[in-house]
């Protein structure tokens, strides 16, 4: 399996509420080096499900 191009700031390992952007990459004419922001929030607190 190849690894994801998509990065994020955001650390998915620890509890509470985080707020960051996934950068996926893109590439147009204009610039190679291009990236699109998806904003992305996660909240966690314990055990139970997690809400991205």
């Amino acid at each position: 399996m190849s690894a994801s191009l998509i990065s994020s700031d955001i650390d998915f390992e620890t509890e509470g509420k985080h707020t960051g952007y996934l950068r996926l990459p893109h590439s147009v004419h204009r610039s190679a080096y291009g990236r699109i922001l998806i904003p992305i929030v996660m909240i966690e607190n314990g055990e139970g499900p997690t809400c991205f």
